[in-house]
């Protein structure tokens, strides 16, 4: 187990105000940014919790109820705080998710730094995580507040824990506890903080495995045993959110979209976030979902990446455990969004990758730490070099920034990097719709209906242009077969 190191140096403050720094000056713009017209309308603006505020009927609604699929009860009263603050001013929402993220990307160095004992690796993977372009969506997007604060609190966890380790304190272990069902009401994501607790059990804590003195070490069960209160709030998140999906009508049936097909996605979707860990390319907020129609070719070139790297991993366990724990951190913390069980219309999507990614920053922030150990080169070198990456991804990172200033900017940047895209077309029609563009939403809209002839609402837009434009034969033809697909559409029946 590594010595426990102190937060108190000159060194790790300096760190801490360089991490908020990189932040800040990726994201300031975003404190004049509008809201944008994929679900900010449900999440905030239309929010009963949010509306009413810290409210005797805003907490009963937060707690009590469910709403847009989920039970997010701390992220909807951060929001309805938020909106206590500032009215609507979409501003204040934006500053409020930045802090966020700089303080995650603080507690990340901190929770590595105390977990490892190594300085520089837990700063530079903190950097990467801080800087990288796919938490643009995470940081930029109002509605992604979930990701921002679950992260929060996941990283509180991991502080919380690496002090039970040396304590064996209850009461350390309560915080622990604390921190997980707190960012669970955030984001159910984190429920897979045990299953990562067991794999840094291994590296870098030594708990079991052999990185350790032998009177340290304790048996698997033991360690399994000891995080059976945590694995009973996995199982209250899992059952709540699969009721609230399974409600809400938001959780695809495996009727409409088989077991192959989402095995299929799932092997495309870790394939490709982890593609753009390394190429943060054509960066978009929907990234339209293949259905039936993924060939195999990058099915299996993404069975046989991802095998290779698992399987060199694991046979350099024994001089490199942190590439083994980083991996099955990214393996293990994006299973429950990578597509097996469906929701939503994505494939696969940016803001999912806010933790999961934090599992290849630590790989490769220890591994060019090594590197630069075999090969002897100087501090003032290998920090160089670390810092012209993390400057790479800022500049990438505050361009990514930039199309998120309203829904006209976001949704033609989407239509501008992906095809085939219905969902985007149909955002974008209802956006230039909004702006009074009634002929430009008609050509978007009628190319989402083209694409995707069942979406109702896109033929309930579509009707609304055309109204608009005195094409009212039209429109209500398009209205009555919108209500065909969905009978319970008010703005059709309307």
């Amino acid at each position: 187990m590594p010595t426990q190191p102190r937060l108190r140096s000159r060194s790790v403050l300096a760190a801490s105000l360089l991490l908020v720094a990189l932040v800040a000056s990726i994201y300031w713009p975003v404190g004049g940014y509008d809201f944008v017209g994929y679900d900010d309308p449900d999440t905030v603006l239309e929010n009963p919790v949010v509306i009413h505020g810290l409210s005797g009927q805003g907490l009963r609604q937060a707690f009590l109820g469910t709403h847009v699929g989920f039970w997010l009860p701390v992220t909807f009263l951060s929001l309805a705080l938020d909106h206590e603050l500032y009215g609507m001013n979409p501003g204040g929402f934006h500053v409020t998710n930045v802090i966020l993220h700089a303080a995650c990307a603080v507690l990340c160095f901190w929770a590595l730094y105390l977990l490892t004992g190594s300085f520089w690796p837990a700063l530079a993977a903190a950097l990467l995580f801080a800087a990288h372009p796919l938490r643009v969506e995470s940081v930029a997007w109002i509605t992604e507040r979930k990701d921002v604060l679950s992260g929060l609190f996941w990283f509180l966890a991991l502080l919380a824990y690496s002090r039970y380790v040396r304590t064996r304190k209850p009461l350390d272990y309560l915080t622990v506890a604390v921190c997980f069902a707190l960012g669970l009401m955030a984001k159910p994501m984190v429920i897979t903080l045990p299953f990562v607790l067991l794999i840094l059990d291994y590296w870098p804590l030594g708990r079991y495995g052999g990185h350790a003195d032998p009177a340290g070490r304790e048996p698997f069960l033991r360690l399994v045993l000891e995080k059976a209160p945590l694995f009973a709030l996995c199982a209250g998140a899992a059952w709540i959110t699969l009721w609230a999906q399974v409600q809400s009508g938001a959780l695809t049936s495996v009727s409409v979209l088989g077991v192959s097909d989402r095995l299929s996605n799932s092997l495309y979707a870790y394939s490709m976030s982890l593609w753009k860990f390394f190429w943060p390319t054509a960066l978009a907020v929907v990234y339209p979902h293949p259905g039936y129609s993924l060939t195999s070719a990058p099915i299996l070139a993404g069975a046989l990446v991802l095998s290779a790297i698992t399987a060199a991993v694991v046979l350099a366990r024994k001089r490199a455990p942190w590439l083994l724990v980083g991996w099955l951190f990214y393996l293990g913390v994006l299973f429950p969004v990578s597509g097996v069980a469906q929701s939503g219309v994505q494939a696969y999507a940016d803001r999912f990758t806010y933790l999961p990614h934090t599992g290849l920053a630590l790989m490769a922030a220890w591994a060019g730490a090594q590197f630069a150990g075999r090969l002897s080169v100087r501090r003032g070198i290998a920090v160089g070099l670390l810092a012209l990456c993390v400057t790479g991804l800022a500049g990438v990172s505050a361009a990514q920034v930039r199309y998120w200033k309203n829904s006209l900017t976001l949704f033609s940047h989407t239509l501008a990097v992906t095809r085939e895209n219905w969902l985007t077309e149909n955002l974008l029609g209802a956006a230039l719709f909004e702006e009074g563009r009634y002929r430009e939403a008609e050509e978007h809209l009628r190319r989402s209906v083209a694409i995707h002839p069942g979406f109702a609402h896109s033929r309930v837009n579509l009707a609304n242009a055309l109204a608009h434009m005195g094409m009212e034969e039209e429109a209500f033809q398009e209205y009555e077969r919108a209500l065909a697909l969905n009978p319970d559409l008010p703005d059709a029946e309307n």
